[in-house]
This record gives structure tokens, sequence and C-alpha cells, in this order.
């Protein structure tokens, strides 16, 4: 019987290149990813240090057990599997063998679970420093839950990290879709939510006052959504609300699972295409400044990766327009004799920021006015702001006037002015 040979292996390659990429895809997920290396830094107390390495988990391994080694030149400090046997974790503490100002060289063998080792690994070294330096923080976390979905909030909590020096702590994370860390904080948690379906590896970087640092990698399984979100309620403002602000914003709940929201709004009972106002991942839309009584539509379509879910469809009524809508903007000059002006309260002998306007009864363009005045202060004070309302060239006597103020975007009942 012939034997298959790298000739022919090369043949099969040229005459059917998928099936044969489709063989080595298959392989390489059967061994174990190549570790990246974190600590030790230089510089470490030798009486305890510290190795940390990324997880090497892959499709087809199973279990990742690692074979840690250090080495003095030639010589093997260090073998896992000769010593305590191989490491579940990614990081192990090597106590009272390592020499003070010394140079040292480490690796990681990952073994999978079917016993395929992956032996393309790096050498790093590092240089220890003296018996009294700083001590390398050790990191360490807990990730709940240990696996979920697109929708799952996941919380990492580093509260079991420590320094053997007892120096406070900061924590940096990357949450393994970027090489990204995220800024040092000194609160142990962290939250995410991740997008991607996969397994995704957790990386948590400690840091003490005196700038070594220690890590830990743990994993997090994504697993692909399967059923499609449920459908938004709870609208606000309520469905049939009548006289709302025209600066009313939007909110609602529900959308179990959904990881988006598409946002219609109109005034035509049929949402159309047109309407969509956008897709945002919060549950509250500001649409900006609505139409004095004009009656609303709204929808709210929850979505993920599966797909979208159509919400019911809402609507509401703004309310009427304020009776000075179409009143004219009263005239202004800046000589005081007329209209409004700022005038100084020292030299002048008035009240800071006194604001007048022209007498209604002379005004040739209206007999009502707005008055923007978006200065005025917010706090009592004896320098405090002042409208008044005075004959323009004449002393006369000027009829009570109706004052509307709007404050914080709502328009309040009138007050009368004498």
């Amino acid at each position: 019987m012939k034997g298959y040979d790298h000739l022919d292996m090369k043949d099969d390659k040229d005459l059917l290149p998928q099936l044969f990429d489709k063989i080595k895809n298959d392989l390489e997920q059967m061994i174990p990813a190549k570790p990246n290396l974190y600590g030790p830094s230089d510089g470490v107390n030798p009486a305890s240090v510290y190795f940390s390495w990324s997880d090497c988990s892959c499709e087809n391994c199973g279990q990742v057990t690692y074979n840690l080694e250090v080495h003095q030149g030639n010589t093997t400090i260090f073998k896992a599997d000769d010593e305590v046997g191989m490491l579940s974790q990614t990081s192990y503490e090597l106590a009272n063998r390592l020499q003070p100002n010394t140079t040292y060289s480490w690796a990681v063998f990952p073994e999978s679970e079917n016993g395929i080792w992956n032996i393309d690994v790096d050498f790093k070294t590092f240089t220890t420093g003296g018996s009294l330096s700083n001590s390398q923080p050790k990191a360490d976390f807990i990730i709940m839950p240990a696996s979920g979905d697109s929708t799952t909030v996941f919380t990492a909590d580093a509260s079991a990290s420590s320094d053997p020096d007892l120096d406070p702590l900061e924590y940096s994370w990357n949450w393994g879709e970027s090489a990204e860390f995220t800024s040092w904080s000194s609160f142990p948690t962290s939250m995410h939510t991740h997008i991607a379906p996969g397994t995704h590896q957790v990386t948590l970087k400690v840091r003490d006052t005196s700038g070594a640092v220690g890590f830990c990698t743990k994993p997090v399984t994504i697993s692909t959504l399967s059923t499609l979100p449920g459908k938004t309620a709870s609208p606000g403002p309520a469905k049939g609300s009548m006289n709302q602000s025209i600066n009313t914003k939007l909110s609602w709940s529900g959308g179990a699972n959904a990881t988006s929201f598409d946002i219609y709004l109109g005034v035509s009972p049929a949402l159309s295409a047109s309407d969509f106002r956008g897709n945002q991942g919060s549950n509250t839309y500001d649409p900006g400044p609505l139409e004095y009584n004009k009656t609303y539509y709204w929808r709210v379509d929850a979505g993920n990766g599966v797909g979208v879910t159509q919400g019911d469809q809402w609507f509401f009524s703004t309310q009427p327009p304020p009776p000075w809508l179409a009143y004219h903007y009263w005239d202004f000059d800046t000589d005081g004799t007329e209209g409004w002006t700022a005038r100084n309260g020292v030299s002048e002998g008035v009240y800071n920021r006194e604001y007048w306007i022209i007498d209604p009864v002379s005004d040739p363009a209206s007999k009502s006015g707005i008055i923007s005045a978006p200065n005025l202060t917010a706090l009592y004070t004896y320098n405090y702001d002042t409208i008044e309302v005075r004959a323009a060239v004449q002393s006369a006597f000027v009829d009570p006037l109706e004052a509307y103020l709007l404050i914080d975007g709502q328009w309040m009942p009138p007050i009368e002015l004498h």
C-alpha cells in the first residue's frame, strides 16, 4: 500500500485548497493559543515573585493547563510539572527561590485537555531587585456571571487582589475586545457588556504606589442570542396623555434581551420610514422642542442580534400655545430714555443691572410684548435685578400688566405688575 507523503499533501493543497484550509483551521482550533507574558517586572523583590500570563483557551482545547519554566542562564530554576504539577490558573507565585539583583528568563507552555502542546512560545527576562526592594502586587478577581449573551452585564471584582507591602492598589481592566485598558481607578469593581459572541479574555492590571504591577486573566464566554427581544412597554408620556409640555422627553421600559431601540415619532397615525428618529441603546429620547397643540404618534422597536420586535404605537398631545405667543418683542435702546437698558447701581444710584421697557401705551408696535433678559440672577441679593415698566416720554399711569415667567422650560401662571 502506497503511503501518504509530503508530495501527496502538496498535490492535495493545490487541487483542493478549500478542503486543505478547512483541515488546517480545524487543527489550529485544537492547539492552545500562544500566551502573552505579563509579570514580573524588573526590580521585583526576590522573596516573592508573581508570574502571570494570558489565558490560552481555544475552541476545541477543553481545559487548558500550563507548565511554567524559570531559567537562570542555562539552568532551570523551576519547572511546574516536575515540582507542583501542571497549573490550572494563569498566575503562580514563586516564593523564596530567586536571588537578589539577578536576571532570569521564563516561559509558559500550554497543554490542551487532549494532550496537545503549544511549544511555539516566547521567553521573557526580568531582573530582581534587592532583598528590601518593593514587592510585586498580586492581582486576582472574580467575574459574575462566567457566561452570558450580548445583553448580559458582567461584573468583575478585584477585591481579592493584595500587596505584600500593604500598599494601596489601583485597578485597570481590559475586557478582551481591544488592546486598550481602562483608566486607573481606586475602585476594585468594573462592569461591562460584550457584544460579539465567543470567548473573551478579561485581564486585570493592578498597581501599587511604587509603580509595581501585577496581572490576572480569566475567560468569559458570550453565546449567540437565540430569541427575539421582548416588546417595549410603559410609555412616557402615557398613551393618550393631553396637555404635555413642548419639551417632553420620551421614555419606555421592557424590551427584554434588547441591545438597541429604533425610535419613530411623527404627527401621522401611519408612522413610516420618514418618521424614524434613530437607533440607540438607552430607553429615553429627547426629540427637542415640539409644536404646540399637536398630537404626536410614536413607537419604539426593540432589537438584538436575532432581529427586531415591533412595539405598540402610542400617542400624546401637547399643550395649547400661551396667550403671549403672538406678541412682538418690545423695542429697546441704550440711552435710558425709553426701551430697556442696563444701568450701574453704584454710579447711577439704581439697582444693579436694572432693565427698562417702554410704555406699552405709547409703543407703536404692540400693546403687549416679550422681554428677553437671559442674564437675570437667580439669587436674592441687595444688587438684585429688576424689570420696570415706565412711560416712555411722559409721566403717565400704566395699567396693570400680566407677566409670564419661563422657569426651567416651564411657563408659570401669570403674575400681575402694578
